[in-house]
């Protein structure tokens, strides 16, 4: 059985407060008696349910999931999972889920339930039911939570792989063992993730079952940073293309009890007794290689430290995936780049399809220069997850280094898609746009992405060229004055202001503006920059002293340009 790990989906903030549950089934003892790995996999298999969407809706859409039995009472059953799952932000809700024995059963839809969204700190839960005369089992709970930092987890679920047309009830589950640990990012947290995990999963095993030790479910797994969540980018961030560090989360199960109890569920089986792990035990005194892959996690600070314990993981395990994908992340962080590579591969020979993998080695083999390899490897990630941003901002933005004008439009206008209330979104397709020479679409993208941020000053400095390019001189001025406004230093603004100036007829304007960017530019030590200045500063200084204005010819300026200020690097 494959115990390596892989990836997952989306995400949501953190409940405040508990509430009382009444009728509450107390159980001191393991009701199902499961210790090994293997054991814990059949278990999370008899209780987990693959949620899938309408047939023939298409590929790949975040409403499949997973979810798993909470309860039973007579026919119907009462399944947890994630809110995302049923209520996706796009594409249909599903409609029907599959048990372990591949029966599919049409989801009840009056019965789901969102949990905790109505509340400061949501929780991205949900509930709904089915009806079956079969008999399936029922998970029992931990309650409450006593995993500590190095504790060993496991998670399941059904994911999504279009690469290999595992979509819908094709999917194959997936059984992952991973280690608590404790992310320092803070957006993972949003929606009650609060249980974290190093644990690559993967799309499509959102609402799974999170496991300690003894089998004992402890949280709803839902969210990973290997995926950069829409919602989350609503608020116009920059979509980051940094390495991901592989981490998982789960809603811990105590905010599930608590917030089913509020709706009227009782009678759910929670286990209380003391935990069989000691994960500070084992780490003191490693013995196996998951011992040492939890303290090399455990003290990311030392990276001589981590790389050192991830080296005794491999060598226990010399097909441990998650440990030669740490040991890259550590060796990238210290600059070993081609390091880094070397293992990323490895990672990748023993899990071919750890998505996250892939990912990360696109981005370092993007700054080890082969571009061509950073874009085979953004693309298999592509078809792993074909609503990765991250991924389709970062091969955009080879691709447009490329010189390939309708690759890196396709990916910009996809990231489009998917953000639309990014002003970077936007800009990034402009500057696609701006390849093949639309520029009436370049203009209305940087109009966009102004109006999206009002104080985005690449965009105005974008669209003032663009502008000029029009023959719209005085738009183009105005554009500058307002980024001045607010950045009067901005030496790229005051430098193409003096450009225009002097294309419009104002010879003074020109001159003290272009006189002044040289000086910031000198400043600045940017000698590219400073000795065009000082080219157009000289011309004009050696021009007619009453010139006439210089109209743009054909729509193109009158010859010198402004530094490239709108190449957005990965």
């Amino acid at each position: 059985m494959n115990l390596n790990f892989f990836r997952s989906n989306f995400p949501y903030a953190v409940i405040s407060g508990t509430a009382s549950v009444a009728a509450i089934v107390i159980v001191q003892s393991a009701a199902f008696a499961v210790k090994s790995s293997q054991e814990i996999a059949q278990y999370a298999n008899t209780i987990t349910v693959q949620v899938n969407r309408p047939t023939g809706v298409g590929v790949g859409l975040a409403s499949d999931g997973s979810g798993f039995i909470i309860k039973r009472d007579g026919s119907t059953y009462t399944v947890l999972t994630c809110n995302h799952v049923v209520n996706p932000s796009n594409g249909p809700k599903p409609a029907s889920i599959r048990t372990s024995d591949g029966v599919s059963h049409p989801i009840n839809p009056t019965s789901v339930k969102s949990l905790g969204t109505n509340v400061k700190g949501s929780n991205d839960l949900a509930l709904f039911s089915f009806s079956s005369d079969k008999d399936y089992p029922v998970a029992e709970l931990k309650s409450p939570n006593q995993t500590r930092l190095g504790s060993k987890m496991f998670v399941f679920g059904y994911p999504v792989n279009n690469d290999l047309n595992r979509i819908a009830e094709n999917r194959v589950n997936e059984f992952q063992e991973g280690t608590i640990w404790e992310s320092k990012d803070a957006t993972l947290s949003e929606g009650g993730y609060s249980l974290q995990y190093a644990a690559q999963t993967a799309g499509g095993m959102s609402g799974g079952p999170v496991f300690d030790i003894d089998g004992k479910v402890i949280g709803v797994h839902g969210k990973a940073d290997t995926e950069t969540e829409v919602k989350e980018l609503q608020s116009g961030q920059q979509v980051s293309a940094g390495l991901k560090p592989g981490v998982s989360a789960a809603v811990p199960i105590e905010k599930a009890i608590a917030l089913s109890g509020q709706v009227g569920l009782t009678g759910l089986k929670i286990d209380s007794s003391p935990s069989t792990d000691k994960p500070q035990e084992r780490m003191q005194n490693p013995q196996a290689s998951s011992d040492f892959l939890a303290r090399g996690l455990s003290q990311q600070s030392n990276s001589t430290a981590a790389i050192n314990d991830f080296s005794q993981a491999i060598a226990l395990d010399p097909k441990s995936s998650i440990a030669y994908y740490n040991r890259a992340n550590t060796r990238y962080k210290i600059g070993d780049k081609e390091g880094a590579v070397a293992d990323y591969n490895e990672a990748i020979r023993f899990n071919p399809n750890n998505a996250i993998a892939y990912y990360n080695r696109g981005v370092v083999r993007y700054y080890l220069g082969d571009k061509q390899g950073a874009v085979a490897d953004f693309t298999v990630v592509l078809r792993f997850d074909p609503y990765d941003v991250s991924a389709y901002y970062s091969r955009g933005s080879i691709l447009r280094n490329l010189k390939n004008a309708q690759g890196a439009f396709a990916d910009f206008d996809r990231v489009v898609r998917l953000a639309p209330n990014v002003p970077h979104s936007y800009f990034n397709r402009a500057l696609a746009r701006a390849m093949f020479n639309d520029r009436q679409g370049t203009l209305a993208d940087l109009t966009q992405a102004i109006a999206l941020d009002p104080k985005f000053s690449r965009a105005y400095i974008s669209r003032s060229l663009t502008l000029r390019r029009l023959g719209q001189l005085p738009a183009a001025i105005q554009d500058l004055n307002t980024v001045l406004s607010y950045e009067p230093n901005n030496s790229i603004a005051i430098y193409q202001r003096g450009l225009f100036r002097r294309d419009s007829g104002d010879r003074q304007g020109a001159f003290e503006d272009l006189q002044r960017a040289v000086n910031l530019f000198q400043q600045a030590n940017d000698t590219a920059s400073y000795q065009k200045a000082i080219y157009v500063l000289q011309r004009l200084q050696s021009s007619p002293a009453t010139p006439t204005p210089n109209q743009p010819n054909n729509g193109q300026p009158s010859g010198e340009t402004a530094p490239d200020v709108i190449n957005e690097p990965i």
